[in-house]
């Protein structure tokens, strides 16, 4: 029996291991197509954060040179400087981080260090729950929340990326006062509510001129 030896240049494996690596760039790159936002992105949406009836005050400045930040307005400014904001990693989380902000499905916490978990009470002895809701408003109507409209549940909560022109609405508080079953008619006012942050009191939800407070 003859057995013949087949000679394999050196180069061959090199030429796969060049084949693989560029298969999972290619890969990595189609994946990412569709995946919003991207380095280059630049778009708005609005935030607001509703506790027992009233409305939390928008957070201050947050570094500009993040990729996720606010310039104090109401609005969530996204526009990724690198891999690390954008796509998935685009949450509100990474928003909320710099504002020592802590959103899930069971907590609220407010950078005054106020806690608000499902059960606790609200001052009208109401018992309140966290809810996570999304609408959408229009690009030339960012600066009005009272456009926002067509409101759902949702439960991306921190890991949530928001997308153009969304309303984002974060609520603690009874069912009965939810965004979901209520319409704003008149445009908010703002209050000095005595030992805590000015906030703004919505037409509809129950109006609550004191800071908010829970009973565990």
């Amino acid at each position: 029996m003859r057995y013949r030896w087949f000679y394999t240049s050196p180069i061959v494996p090199v030429i796969g291991i060049v084949a693989v690596i560029f298969g999972i760039i290619g890969v990595v790159l189609f994946l990412r197509q569709g995946t919003s936002p991207r380095v280059g992105d630049h778009y708005h949406a609005i935030y607001q954060i509703s506790v027992c009836g009233d409305m939390v005050e928008p957070f201050p400045v947050t570094e500009a040179t993040a990729g996720i930040h606010t310039h104090g307005d109401g609005l969530v400014h996204i526009h990724p400087n690198s891999s690390d904001d954008e796509g998935n990693n685009a949450t509100l989380q990474r928003f909320f981080e710099p504002m020592d902000v802590t959103f899930t499905e069971e907590v609220l916490t407010l950078p005054d260090g106020r806690e608000f978990r499902n059960g606790d009470t609200c001052p009208d002895g109401q018992t309140g729950n966290l809810r996570f809701v999304v609408g959408q408003t229009t690009t030339d109507n960012l600066g009005n929340p009272d456009t926002c409209a067509d409101y759902a549940l949702n439960d991306g909560f921190e890991d949530y990326v928001t997308k153009a022109d969304e309303c984002v609405w974060i609520e603690f508080g009874p069912e009965d006062a939810s965004i979901l079953n209520t319409t704003q008619t008149s445009s908010p006012s703002a209050t000095s509510a005595p030992g805590g942050p000015t906030t703004t009191a919505t037409a509809s939800p129950p109006s609550i001129t004191s800071s908010p407070s829970v009973t565990p």
